[in-house]
């Protein structure tokens, strides 16, 4: 079962890593995908959780074609459950994060 996904507001100032620089001109600010919606332009909407837990501030999206496009990011280095009563927030993916790492990551969409 394939996602769609849809990537609008094309633009060419967002932060490359090297790799990427081919994709220049393939830069999206948001990215919409099973009802999400991911803007890079709205603090309230550019943080996400991946696949492997990491809290992630998504500070570029880049897509060449239709079904292959990355994110770039930083991942938080700590995180802890929101709060502890009357059950643990973790489980219901609910964190507090601090330290924001400075060191540029990509993540396949």
């Amino acid at each position: 079962n394939l996602t769609s996904f849809i990537y609008k507001n094309k633009h060419t100032t967002g932060q490359l890593l090297p790799e990427f620089n081919a994709y220049f001109n393939f830069q999206y600010k948001t990215l919409i995908f099973r009802n999400t919606e991911i803007r890079i332009d709205r603090e309230s909407d550019n943080y996400l959780q991946t696949s492997d837990g990491n809290i992630i501030k998504v500070i570029n999206i880049i897509s060449h074609t239709p079904n292959e496009g990355f994110i770039l990011g930083y991942c938080f280095g700590t995180k802890e459950p929101f709060y502890d009563k009357p059950i643990d927030s973790s489980k219901l993916d609910i964190f507090s994060v601090a330290n924001l790492n400075n060191s540029l990551k990509s993540w396949t969409v």
